[in-house]
């Protein structure tokens, strides 16, 4: 893992990785639109951003041109949006 994804998720959470995993992960060329991305409810236990280190809910509502994709297999979700960007305090856009 490069010391970049190790950077984002300390900043994330808000304490050192507990461990390290590699994936083989190829990025599709095409992607199949699925609809409009309008919220996601995730569950972290970080301490950046409003958390204290224990499991909480956190529920992010998108902005009305934010979409869903799949790839070709279905496999793999993303959520595409120009100002989408993901910082110490969770998803921001």
């Amino acid at each position: 893992m490069t010391r970049k994804a190790i950077n984002k998720f300390e900043e994330f959470h808000g304490y050192q990785a507990r461990e390290i995993c590699e994936v083989d992960y190829k990025h599709p060329k095409q992607l199949v639109f699925l609809g409009k991305a309008i919220e996601i409810v995730y569950e972290s236990d970080k301490f950046n951003g409003g958390g204290d280190g224990k499991p909480c809910y956190y529920k992010h509502k998108f902005h009305k041109d934010d979409i869903l994709c799949t790839d070709q297999d279905g496999k793999q979700l993303y959520v595409l949006g120009s100002k989408l960007t993901v910082e110490d305090r969770g998803i921001v856009n």
